[in-house]
Order: structure tokens, then C-alpha cells, then sequence
């Protein structure tokens, strides 16, 4: 009507269908259209896809329109509309601080994500290391990847502080009751002085203390702080004590 009008398209105002005339010089992104074929009386049938104004899904859609003249002629015609999201998520991320338990302890992505977001959706979310050991007691750095539905990541980094603690233990040979043989706590001579000792130890770093001695042969309890070893024949005897805390660390 101002004549100023280059173009028009076919779309959908939300109740019915209507041509809009436009100018060619829109700017704000539009791409101006060289020319467009009216058919006066002949309306226009969607066969397929989606009416223009619609919000096309991310992928390739096919569109097909049908023209029909008063007199029942009829064509048909198809396009393709491409959306491509090429836009990459945002990935935000928040320390966090985990308690070790029987020797491990576990991260997931969730936790460590602080609203990480995509224009379009989030497909997956991954954090590299998520399981930690009695190895990684203190700050051990972190990376959450986030991709979205077509393929594009980021990643943010974060700390996450493992707690624990790892014990430390001592043995000390105490002689049985028997006659002061003069000899060192860990010597015992069959058939004259002690003939057995107590192997008493201690533990730091932790507490709720479990204990593991090993081998077990001659030796009161294999699980206690302190057992009696007494020897059956003579010989060189090893002992290993392992000692765990509340935390799972040995």
C-alpha cells in the first residue's frame, strides 16, 4: 500500500494464513528475496513439514506445498530448511568436597555442575577424574564437559577436595613372663625364658582402627592391636601388620 513493498511472504499470524508484503532493505538479518510468483485465486495447500513463522527443529526438514486453480489443476513443490546449531553450551562449574569411605569416593558430573545451560538442549555431561582414592587426599583438580544435542562441548574446571587420612603404625616386642634372658624382645630361647612375646602396636592418623597381622601361624589373633606370638619350632619369624582407619586408608 506505501508502495515500497519488493516482496511477500505466505505465513501464519496465529489464526489464519495471509500474505505479508515487505520491503527489500528489512536489514536485522533478513535476506532479501529477488522476486516471488503470486497465483491469484489459487490457494496453497501444505503437504508436508512446517508453515512459515514456525519454529524448525534442529536437522533438515523437507516442505511441500500444493497450488490448486479453480478449475482443479493442481502443482506441487518442495524445499528444504536446514537449522543448524552451531552454537557451543555454557559450562559452569563449583567446587566441591567429598569424604573418602572405604578407601574411595566418587563425583558425579551433576554435582559439580553450578547451571551450565544451551540454546537449544544438553545431551550429556561427563567430569574427568570422578573416583578418587586414599592417593588423592587434598585438592584434586577436575574438568566437566558438556555437550549439547548437536555435538558441540565445553568445558569448565573445578577442585574437588578429597578427605582422609592415611595412618601410620609401630610394633613393639614385649617378652612374656619367663626369666630376664639378657637377650633383645624379639629373641626368644626355647626352653629358657619367655617363651613367647606380645607384638603391641599403635596407630596414628585416623582413628576407628581395624587391624590385619600377617601370616597368621602362631599368633593368638590375626585381628587384634596386640597378639601373642609363640613359636612351635625355632626360626626366623616376619610379620606384617596392616593397619585401616574410618576412612578406608591404609
Amino acid at each position: 500500500n506505501l508502495g515500497d513493498e519488493d516482496y511477500a511472504n505466505y505465513l501464519f499470524n496465529g489464526s489464519t494464513y495471509q500474505w505479508n508484503d515487505l520491503p527489500n532493505d528489512l536489514g536485522f538479518g533478513w535476506t532479501p528475496n529477488p522476486y516471488i510468483l503470486e497465483l491469484e485465486g489459487t490457494p496453497l495447500h501444505l503437504l508436508s513439514g512446517l508453515y512459515s513463522g514456525e519454529e524448525f527443529p534442529v536437522g533438515s526438514t523437507v516442505v511441500s506445498y500444493e497450488a490448486v486453480d479453480a478449475s482443479g489443476n493442481s502443482s506441487t513443490c518442495s524445499f528444504t530448511v536446514t537449522v543448524v546449531d552451531s552454537e557451543f553450551p555454557v559450562a559452569l562449574c563449583q567446587d566441591v568436597t567429598v569424604t573418602l569411605a572405604g578407601g574411595s569416593a566418587s563425583v558425579t558430573a551433576s554435582e559439580v555442575d553450578a547451571g551450565s545451560s544451551d540454546n537449544c538442549s544438553i545431551a550429556s555431561m561427563s567430569l574427568s577424574p570422578d573416583t578418587f582414592t586414599c592417593e588423592d587426599i587434598s585438592e584434586v583438580p577436575v574438568t566437566l564437559t558438556v555437550t549439547d544435542a548437536a555435538g558441540n562441548s565445553s568445558t569448565c574446571a573445578a577442585t574437588v577436595t578429597v578427605v582422609g587420612e592415611i595412618p601410620a603404625c609401630s610394633i613393639t616386642a614385649v617378652p612374656g613372663p619367663g626369666p630376664y634372658t639378657g637377650g633383645p624382645a624379639t629373641t626368644i630361647y626355647l626352653g629358657y625364658g619367655p617363651n613367647n612375646v606380645t607384638l603391641s602396636s599403635s596407630a596414628i592418623g585416623g582413628s576407628a582402627f581395624t587391624y590385619s597381622w600377617g601370616p597368621s601361624d602362631g599368633l593368638s589373633c590375626s585381628d587384634c592391636a596386640a597378639p601373642v606370638f609363640t613359636p612351635a619350632t625355632e626360626g626366623n619369624y616376619d610379620f606384617t601388620l596392616t593397619v585401616t582407619n574410618e576412612f578406608g586408608c591404609s
